[in-house]
C-alpha cells in the first residue's frame, strides 16, 4: 500500500497506536508486579538495589562463622541495574518493575514515529507490543527491552539523515547497547558498515557517537565490577547442536509470535537492503547456535524465556515487514477492480482495527494471567519465610530458591542466613551444626523439564544421605498451584 492510501486504513494511526499503549500501561498498573520470577531478573534487581543504596555488593552472613561479607549480586553488563538504581531509590526495590513498562511504551513509540518517516504505517509499531515475550518481560527487571528501546532509538536517528548531530547520536545509542548486551552491537555493525563503504557524511561523528558509548561500557564496569574490561564468564557457548534445538522454537518466534515476520522481512526491498537482510539473518544464526533456549524451565516458560533474545532485534524486523507487506499489498490492490478495491481497502480498515483491539486484549490478559501466577509465586516466598527462622542457618537449592530468598524481601519478611544446599558437603554440614546447633532444608522441587527432575532426584538422594549420618525430621511440606513442592527439614547431629 503506498503512503496516500495510509490515512484511509485508520485515519489517526498514531493516536490507534497511543490508545493501544493506554490500555498496556492501565493493565500494567491494575496488576503490578510484586515478586520476582526469573532468575537473571534477580540478579539484575540486587544490583539495581544496591547501586541505588551507593554500593556495588551486598551483604551476606557466612553461615559457618557468621562473618558478613560482601558479595556481588550480578555478573552482568551493569547498564540495566543503573537503569533500575535511580528508580529503586525512589520507590523501593519493587519500582524496578517499572523500567520494562517505561521501555515498551518508549520503544513502540519511537518506532510508530520511525514508521511514519519513513512512509510506512505506524500500526505496524503495535507488533512489537504484540509480541508475547515483550509483554511478559516488560512485567520484570530483565535487560531485553531497555536493549530494544536503544536499538530503536540508534536506528531511528540513523535513518533520519546524515547531520553531525543524528550520525552521533545514532553511533552513541548504538554503543550503549554494550551496557546491556555484548550481542547487541551486531544489530547496527552492516548498517554503520554500509554507510562507511558508501563514504556517506558525517561517518567521523558515527565513529565518535560509538566509541562515546561504548566508553560509558568500560567506565560502568569499571565503576562496578573494579574491571573496565569485565565480562560474565558463565555464559552459554555456541555449538551446531544448538541449532536442531532452537530452529523450531525461533520458527514460532519469528514466523508466528510476529506473523510471517521472517519471510515478510527477507522480501524487503528497500533502502538499505543489503545491510538489513544481513542484520537479520546473521543475528537470528547467532542464536540459532547459542546453546540456551529456556528449555531448562520447560512449557510456556521456554516459548518466552527463548525468544526473548528477539525483542532488541523487533525494530528492525518490523522495519522490513513495513515496507515489503504494505508494497505486496499496493501491488496486489493494482490488479483489483474498483469495486473489489473497495472492498479490499474495507477489510484492511477491519483489520487494522481488529488488530488494535487484539493487541489492547492482549495486553490486558497477558497482565491477568500472569498476576495470578504470580499470585503462586509469592506464596512460595512467604512460606519460604514462614518455615525458616532468622537464627538458624537455611540450606535451600539456590538454582531453584534465589529469587526468593535474598535480600530484597528482608525489609518484608527478616534476614535469613542461607547456605546452598547443592554444595553442602560433610565438612560444611559438621561446621554449621558446630556453630548452629541444627540446621532447616528447605528445597524447592520443580518438574516442569527434565532439568528440574534431574536436580530434584539429586536433592533428594543427598537428604537421604544426609538422614543415615544426621537425624532428619520432616517439618512439613507444601505443594503450589504450579506444581512446585516445598520440603522442610531439621537437620541435627545424633546423640
Amino acid at each position: 500500500m503506498n503512503q496516500s492510501e495510509q490515512p484511509r486504513v485508520i485515519q489517526r494511526p498514531m493516536l490507534c497506536v497511543a490508545l493501544v499503549l493506554a490500555a498496556y500501561v492501565l493493565a500494567s498498573a491494575w496488576f503490578y508486579p510484586t515478586v520476582l520470577t526469573v532468575s537473571d531478573e534477580t540478579a539484575y534487581m540486587r544490583q539495581g538495589w544496591a547501586l541505588s543504596h551507593g554500593a556495588t555488593t551486598v551483604e551476606e552472613v557466612d553461615a559457618a562463622t557468621g562473618e558478613r561479607l560482601r558479595v556481588a549480586p550480578s555478573d552482568y553488563p551493569p547498564g540495566t541495574a543503573l537503569l533500575l538504581a535511580p528508580l529503586m531509590a525512589v520507590g523501593g526495590w519493587r519500582s524496578g518493575f517499572l523500567l520494562g513498562a517505561f521501555c515498551c511504551v518508549a520503544t513502540t513509540l519511537v518506532l510508530a514515529s520511525m514508521l511514519r518517516q519513513q512512509g510506512r504505517s505506524p500500526l505496524w509499531a503495535l507488533l512489537f507490543v504484540a509480541y508475547p515475550p515483550t509483554l511478559v518481560i516488560s512485567r520484570s527487571g530483565m535487560s531485553d527491552l531497555p536493549t530494544a528501546l536503544f536499538v530503536a532509538v540508534g536506528l531511528h536517528l540513523f535513518l533520519s539523515g546524515e547531520s553531525m548531530r543524528h550520525r552521533f547520536a545514532a553511533g552513541f545509542a548504538a554503543g550503549c547497547t554494550l551496557l546491556f548486551r555484548e550481542t547487541a552491537p551486531l544489530l547496527f555493525v552492516f548498517m554503520f558498515l554500509g554507510a562507511l563503504l558508501r563514504r556517506e557524511r558525517a561517518l567521523i561523528a558515527l565513529v565518535l557517537g560509538g566509541l562515546v558509548g561504548v566508553a560509558l561500557r568500560l567506565a560502568a564496569s569499571m565503576g562496578v565490577y573494579g574491571d573496565a574490561l569485565f565480562l560474565k564468564q558463565t555464559h552459554p557457548g555456541f555449538s551446531l547442536a544448538a541449532v536442531g534445538e532452537n530452529a523450531w522454537l525461533y520458527a514460532i518466534a519469528l514466523m508466528v509470535f510476529v506473523p510471517c515476520g521472517f519471510a515478510l522481512a527477507l522480501a524487503y526491498r528497500g533502502a538499505r537492503r543489503q545491510e538489513l537482510l544481513c542484520t537479520l539473518i546473521a543475528f537470528t544464526l547467532l542464536h540459532l547456535f547459542y546453546t540456551y533456549s529456556g528449555a531448562s524451565s520447560g512449557g510456556l516458560k521456554q516459548l518466552v524465556l527463548g525468544p526473548r533474545f528477539f525483542i532488541p532485534l523487533l525494530p528492525i524486523l518490523i522495519l522490513a515487514m513495513a515496507e515489503s507487506g504494505e508494497r505486496l499489498c499496493a501491488a496486489l490492490l493494482a490488479r483489483l477492480g474498483v469495486e473489489s478495491r473497495v472492498r479490499a481497502l474495507a477489510a484492511l480498515r477491519l483489520g487494522a482495527a481488529a488488530l488494535a483491539l487484539a493487541v489492547a486484549a492482549e495486553a490486558v490478559l497477558t497482565g491477568y494471567a500472569l498476576a495470578r501466577w504470580q499470585t503462586g509465586q509469592r506464596a512460595i516466598v512467604i512460606a519460604l519465610y514462614a518455615s525458616t527462622e532468622p537464627g538458624t542457618p537455611v540450606a535451600t537449592n539456590l538454582d531453584a530458591t534465589r529469587k526468593y530468598v535474598n535480600e530484597l524481601y528482608a525489609g518484608e519478611f527478616g534476614e535469613r542466613i542461607v547456605d546452598d544446599f547443592t554444595t553442602l558437603d560433610d565438612a560444611r554440614v559438621e561446621a554449621l551444626l558446630g556453630r548452629h546447633g541444627r540446621i532447616t532444608l528447605a528445597l524447592l522441587t520443580r518438574r516442569d523439564s527434565e532439568h528440574w527432575r534431574h536436580k530434584a532426584a539429586q536433592n533428594q538422594a543427598r537428604v537421604e544421605a544426609l538422614g543415615r549420618a544426621y537425624i532428619v525430621n520432616a517439618g512439613g511440606s507444601t505443594v503450589f498451584a504450579d506444581g512446585e513442592k516445598l520440603e522442610v527439614f531439621t537437620l541435627s547431629k545424633r546423640p
